[in-house]
This record gives C-alpha cells, structure tokens and sequence, in this order.
C-alpha cells in the first residue's frame, strides 16, 4: 500500500466506513497520513468556539443521535485549571497537518506555543485550545452509549479533576447518572455524580 500514489489511495480510503479508520490508521504510514485529517477533522473544527458550541447544541437537541439520558448542559462553563494534554495537541496536529508532529531540535513534547508556530494558528491560544478540549470532550460524551467505555476520556486527566467538587470531571470509568446546574458564568457546573 505504501508504493500506491497518494491520490489512489486516498479514492481507496474515501470507502472506509469511519468507525474502521482508528484501526485502519494503524496498518501504515501512508494509510495513517490519509486518514488523520479525516479522523480528526471535526476535532479542528473545534478551535471556532461558535462553532464548537452550535456543534454540541445541536447534538444535544437530537434526541436520535445523542446517546444518553442525562448529559452535561451543552451551556456549562469551561472548567477552570483544565490542563491540555499533549495527546489532544497531537490530534489537533494530525487533524490540520494530516501528518504526525515530529519532535524537532530541543522540542521533545509539542506545547501549546509549538502548535501555533507550526500550524501558523496565532488563533489557537491555550484559552481557545482548553475550550475546544472541553466542547469536544461534551460532544464525545454525548454521542457514548456505554458508561465504561467513555471515548472521551483520553481528553482529561481524570486523576487530577476527579475530587474538584466544584469543578468537577466524573470519573471515566463509573460515571453514572450525572445532573449539573449552573452556578453562573465563571465558577462553573457543580457535578453530582452517584456512584
């Protein structure tokens, strides 16, 4: 697969079913390449904050495509203190360029600055990146059908959030019923969860 020309194998691609493209990815290089901007595509969107929150409104309202009962208010506020992890400044990577980061001269991790430098973004400040972290993990949680298998929990650190109570961030892996009120616009949702 690796000798095809790049357009052969992007028509091959363009027939996957999406739910086949994480595994896919893993096969080769080149298959990886094709498929990170379309694995990823929607997460770049994300960056728009308008955007990111018309999205999660939207899935919110359709009751055919959201998965859960009871989900967090597509309104609650960005928690404060939400670290961004490199794993999602890896996929915005992948997402935009299509191509995996490479570590370059001294830069063994990709930072937040290094994402803007190398993607040309000025746009993309931590503030703008902690919301479309938090927006997408709320669309991922939304469209979950199952409460141990949280598709979304690879964008928290659920270790650090978990005992915030006025923050906080339900477990990934025994989130149960959670209802959330709003609190007002900069103190965030308070979580209830029962466990």
């Amino acid at each position: 697969m690796d000798r095809l020309p790049f357009e052969v194998l992007v028509e091959i691609l363009d027939h996957l079913p999406l739910q086949s493209c994480k595994t896919a990815r893993l096969t080769s290089r080149a298959i990886n390449a094709v498929l990170s901007k379309r694995t990823f595509g929607l997460l770049v969107s994300f960056i728009d904050p308008q955007t990111a929150q018309a999205t999660v409104a939207a899935l919110a309202k359709d009751l055919r495509r959201r998965r859960r009962r009871s989900i967090w208010s597509p309104e609650c506020s960005v928690p404060n203190g939400l670290r961004i992890p490199e794993s999602f400044l890896l996929a915005l990577w992948a997402g935009v360029r299509g191509e995996p980061w490479l570590p370059a001269g001294a830069d063994t991790r990709l930072t937040v600055a290094a994402l803007q430098q190398g993607l040309g973004r000025d746009d993309a400040t931590e503030g703008v990146l902690r919301e479309a972290l938090f927006r997408y993990a709320l669309y991922l949680s939304y469209l979950s059908r199952d409460d141990a298998v949280t598709p979304h929990a690879w964008v928290f650190d659920f270790r650090q959030h978990r005992h915030n109570k006025a923050h906080g961030v339900a477990s990934a892996a025994r989130q149960a019923q959670v209802s959330s009120h709003r609190e007002g616009p900069s103190t965030g949702d308070l979580i209830r969860v029962k466990e």
